[in-house]
């Protein structure tokens, strides 16, 4: 009984295991069982039988639990049967929209710890930015999408939107002193109402007008922007007009010719 006496010790604080002083624990044992008068005593398991370590449910629950914890979506860790995207807005998936939501979220707490740090060295360096209130409002991170999903949205409520204005436009109409008909709603007011353009979009929407107008009229598209910025037209020419000072020089050498005769 001393030769074969196993002495197991477990140390609650680590976890460490030891059998007889020893750090590890046989895999396979011999007992020895006396016998009399022939007879082989009978050994029995108690309990149950033992967890089936075949059984992958366990590994999966914590899987699970990992990805859920990453907020990356599920169809992403999906081999057998990945996720395919359709390039419109009916193809994005919800949770595809919860993770983009949240990378904007993680983007604009780094944006922060990135930026004012940045900016404050900046204005330490170069004490004249301090007061640059333009200088402080332009100076940010810009980060690169990759995600599609979000641009393919604006895009289907655009043409929605656009969808809409046409029925409203065409659907009610009134007829004028001449008995023709004609839409009852403004068109500019449909588009400020319902087309969800900010002031800036429809700013630059009349600039591009006007600048294909003078176009129109023969003036390059450099000659065009400085009209549309203040410049008086007389000084600029349009395709296959001689120039205002082409006109003056050329009235200028037919007096010196006059003279010299």
């Amino acid at each position: 009984m001393h030769n074969y006496r196993e002495i197991i010790d477990f140390d609650y604080d680590s976890g460490e295991l030891s059998v007889n002083g020893k750090p590890m624990m046989q895999f396979s044992k011999e007992y020895w069982l006396p016998s009399k008068d022939g007879e082989e005593p009978q050994i029995e398991p108690m309990g149950g039988d033992g967890p089936d370590l075949s059984d992958t449910e366990t590994l999966k629950y914590f899987s699970d639990k990992l990805k859920l914890a990453s907020k990356i979506p599920f169809s992403r860790f999906d081999v057998d049967s990945p996720a395919t995207y359709e390039i419109a807005a009916e193809g994005m998936l919800r949770e595809e929209i919860k993770f983009a939501k949240f990378i904007n979220r993680l983007r604009s707490i780094w944006q922060e710890i990135l930026v004012k740090p940045t900016y404050i060295q900046m204005v330490l360096d170069n004490p004249a930015l301090g007061d640059d209130f333009n200088f402080k409002s332009n100076f940010t991170i810009k980060f690169n999408k990759e995600n599609v999903f979000e641009e393919m949205k604006s895009m289907d409520l655009a043409t929605k939107r656009i969808e809409f204005i046409t029925t409203l436009k065409d659907s009610l109409v009134q007829q004028d002193a001449d008995l023709n008909e004609v839409s009852y709603f403004n068109l500019d007011f449909l588009v400020q109402r319902y087309g969800g353009f900010t002031q800036e979009d429809l700013k630059m929407n009349e600039r591009f007008k006007q600048m294909e107008a003078l176009q129109k009229e023969g003036y390059s598209k450099e000659d065009a922007e400085s009209i549309i910025a203040g410049e008086d037209k007389g000084k600029f020419k349009k395709d296959g007009e001689p120039a205002a000072s082409d006109e003056l020089d050329a009235d200028l050498g037919s007096d010196e010719l006059d003279l010299g005769v």
